[in-house]
């Protein structure tokens, strides 16, 4: 929605307000005889208070024209003078056209979708309604296509009611939108016409994004052909993923998770990120290892907790006995992910070595709320000894069971994050 107001001869007008440049809201001639009239009432002087430019700004809404001599003090002088006078129980012709002329030009800069959220009533009386507000049949014959914000029920609920008093005017709602006329015959064939080419439109963009992601595959196999480089599953991939794409397809766009190594052989971390869940996987070509790796992760994890509530009773013990003065421990080595000395003293497994088929362990957490998710098993298996693509398997308890979700390799260079196994732990996110 656009942000920049329309200005002129000292008015501003946005989001349906018509203002001088100062924002000072224009006061109804009652209320302000009430306010200064005969005498200033405790309101009026606090309104002074409050807003040095009030006078200036009410003298300017009517029209009322002064010598800046008159204006002293706080003004509620000339305010008085000006109210006695009559100079203000009316606003001029030609600030009204002023307001409706800034006010059509601020509208017209909105789209279809910015003026059902923010003034369906202009739509009504642009489409449907004549100078006097009553029902016009011949001032638009067609159907009104109100596009509604997905899954949109309250706001749709207000802008039906707004339809209803609309004597004869018919609407039905299909998928995200509102279809607005007088024949309700136009109005379904009208539904089912849109949404065929809502429809088209999003296959085109699907169709544009595949074409897209999968040249960026396929670059990547090519430089990697070209440079003759080892085979590994380390590195960044794009991933896909119906069961994610179907319920949320604003948050599917971006999915990617990224493999690392850990130091240790035939064992791997993934980092993903998968639009309403992001989180870590531990890779491992045998159960029995990565079971054993990941209960090393806990373990460590649970003593990682330990040290921070450790840590909190004892800068407790230093607010409350201390001399005042904080003060710094040296700095833990977080738990919950590999030594790094292991990194260094540990072989990794080469493409020749690895089987196709690894098991994984997933943490993660919901990115809405960031609501800690139960540690879950699955599977990926790669195409073929190349690992540029694999189809994977895990249950998600919020997305579903047997969860597939498919990923290809654009990069032998994984994007790094400092998030570690812990870091996805009941206990962090308590700590937050």
């Amino acid at each position: 929605m656009p942000t920049d107001a329309v200005k002129r001869d000292g008015f501003e007008f946005a989001y349906g307000h018509f203002r001088v440049l100062q924002r000072v809201e224009r006061v109804e001639p009652s209320a302000l005889r009430k306010m200064f009239l005969p005498k200033l009432t405790p309101e009026a002087n606090r309104t002074l208070r409050k807003d040095d430019y009030f006078v200036h700004a009410q003298l300017k809404y009517y029209g009322v024209e002064y010598d800046p001599k008159e204006l002293t003090g706080n003004g509620a002088n000339l305010m008085k003078k000006m109210l006695s006078q009559g100079k203000l129980d009316k606003v001029p012709d030609k600030i009204e056209k002023l307001e409706s002329e800034m006010a059509e030009e601020w509208y017209n800069q909105l789209t279809i979708e910015e003026l059902v959220e923010h003034s369906p009533q202009r739509l009504l009386d642009q489409h449907f309604l004549d100078a006097s507000g009553k029902p016009d049949r011949s001032k638009f014959t067609e159907v009104l296509v109100m596009p509604l914000a997905p899954g949109s029920y309250y706001r749709a609920n207000e802008i039906k009611d707004l339809l209803n008093k609309v004597d004869g005017l018919l609407h039905e709602r299909k998928g995200d939108a509102l279809y607005v006329g007088w024949d309700l015959a136009k109005i379904r064939a009208k539904a089912l016409a849109h949404l065929d080419e809502l429809e088209r439109k999003k296959e085109e963009e699907r169709q544009a994004r595949e074409e897209e992601r999968q040249a960026s595959h396929l670059e990547y196999l090519e430089s990697a052909k070209r440079e003759k480089k080892a085979w590994s599953p380390v590195g960044s991939y794009i991933v896909d993923c119906d069961a994610i794409e179907d319920q949320w397809p604003d948050q599917a766009e971006d999915m990617t998770l990224d493999v690392c190594r850990t130091g240790q052989g035939g064992i791997f971390k993934v980092h993903f990120h998968f639009g309403v869940l992001e989180g870590m996987m531990i890779l491992g070509t045998k159960k029995v290892a990565l079971d054993r790796y990941c209960t090393q992760l806990e373990r460590e994890s649970r003593l990682d907790q330990e040290d921070y509530s450790q840590d909190d009773d004892d800068d407790d013990e230093e607010e409350d006995y201390g001399n005042g003065k904080g003060s710094k421990r040296p700095a833990k080595r977080g738990r919950g992910r590999p030594p790094a000395k292991k990194a260094k003293t540990q072989g990794t497994s080469t493409s020749t070595s690895l089987p196709k088929k690894f098991f994984l362990q997933m943490k993660s957490r919901e990115t809405g709320e960031g609501e800690i998710q139960e540690m879950m098993r699955g599977t990926i298996g790669f195409k073929d000894a190349k690992f540029a693509s694999f189809e994977g398997m895990v249950d998600v308890s919020f997305i579903g069971d047997d969860v597939k979700f498919f990923a290809r390799k654009v990069s032998d260079i994984p994007n790094s994050t400092s998030e570690s196994w812990n870091d996805f732990s009941e206990y962090q996110y308590s700590r937050w």
